[in-house]
């Protein structure tokens, strides 16, 4: 079997909170549930054999620092982790997938 085409998407709801250090720099944490979704197609000798889908819902948890470069500029650094997006067989394989994001941006503030 030969893994064509492998989607994952996760969508989270999330409390945050927030621990100022002083004026700049700031650290925080997020903790909740992410519904999450595999698609994974599939084939054999070269022939599309199908797709199939899992969805699974995991706690969710992450940290990060904000600085603030000025009052409307700030950088964000951010670890998120998804938990097991998947752990299901799909076709003849036994998947088991966790989900992680790091995370390095700007924000604007208005």
């Amino acid at each position: 079997m030969t893994i064509s085409k492998l989607k994952a998407r996760s969508i989270y709801l999330a409390g945050v909170g927030t621990l100022p250090i002083n004026e700049q720099f700031s650290l925080f944490a997020k903790a909740g549930l992410s519904a999450n979704r595999l698609s994974v197609s599939w084939k054999e000798n070269g022939v599309f054999q199908g797709t199939e889908s899992k969805k699974r819902t995991s706690p969710m948890f992450g940290f990060g620092a904000k600085y603030n470069l000025s009052r409307s500029w700030s950088v964000v650094a951010e670890y998120e982790n998804y938990g097991k997006t998947v752990k299901e067989t799909i076709g003849t394989n036994d998947v088991q997938l966790k989900t992680h994001a790091f995370s390095l941006g700007a924000r604007y503030s208005f």
